[in-house]
């Protein structure tokens, strides 16, 4: 099994193919990402990172399988299961950095980047990304503690006990934490979002009050905010219309 190999060889093993994953993705982010529409950004962004983590991940448990004659189904399942599981935190994080960067540049530019689509609800969003992310969490939670109880079972002694309890806890402890510290930053990355969706928004409308028709509010997401913010481009291009018909009739 994996745990078998020293410590310099696992990291390697988990390296190399993250360091190419990550050579190819700057390659293929200019033309898949990059050059699209930017309100498609933030979800192509995710398809390509997610896809590269998983073909990172099955990369590494075909190489323990020809080199090393490790089962699939077992030490590699566990290794894909947990380099899948951080690249789906690293590919929601990244998309969401995509998004800032677009919203950032569509309010430096003062443009609407388009007109609302298909709705796509935030409660929809958050429940079956929070619904996966549990998934994963309770499966790799369970499988490191099927491990150890395996491992326990072969090792353990009246004179190990303590020290084989101490190990344990400690492995359980290091991967609750790390799970811990992957969900905390993801959801500062989504709250750092939401603040500059509300930022575009009432910054549009103090412009508006203090006389600005001449603003808009990036339209980047398909979801309640995406909503409110074409109703209020609307709202400031009838304003606009009215003054210059008012301006008009005076004339």
């Amino acid at each position: 099994m994996i745990q078998g190999l020293p410590l310099w060889t696992i990291g390697t093993v988990i390296t190399v193919p993250l360091v190419i994953a990550f050579g190819v993705r700057a390659f293929l982010e200019p033309k898949l990402v990059v050059s699209r529409t930017p309100y498609l950004h933030s979800k192509l962004q995710f398809k390509l990172d997610l896809s590269l983590f998983l073909l990172a991940a099955l990369s590494m448990a075909l190489f323990n399988k020809l080199y090393f004659g490790f089962p699939i189904a077992a030490s590699g399942l566990k290794l894909a299961l947990g380099v899948g599981a951080i690249g789906l935190f690293a590919a929601v994080d990244l998309a969401l950095a995509r998004e800032r960067t677009v919203l950032g540049s569509a309010k430096d530019a003062g443009l609407s980047l388009r007109k609302l689509g298909s709705l796509y609800p935030i409660t929809r969003k958050f429940t079956i990304l929070a619904t996966l992310i549990t998934i994963l969490i309770t499966v790799i939670i369970l499988l490191v503690i099927m491990q150890d109880l395996w491992w326990l079972s072969k090792e353990m002694t009246a004179e190990n006990l303590a020290m084989l309890q101490t190990s344990v806890m400690v492995e359980v402890l290091f991967v609750m934490s790390l799970l811990l510290f992957l969900t905390v930053t993801l959801i500062l990355s989504y709250s750092r979002n939401l603040r500059l969706l509300f930022d575009n928004q009432t910054n549009a409308l103090e412009e508006v009050r203090g006389g600005n028709l001449e603003v808009a509010v990036p339209v980047v997401t398909n979801d309640e905010f995406g909503v409110i913010a074409v109703h209020t481009n609307d709202m400031i291009d009838g304003l606009r219309d009215r003054l210059r018909m008012m301006e008009g009739l005076e004339v």
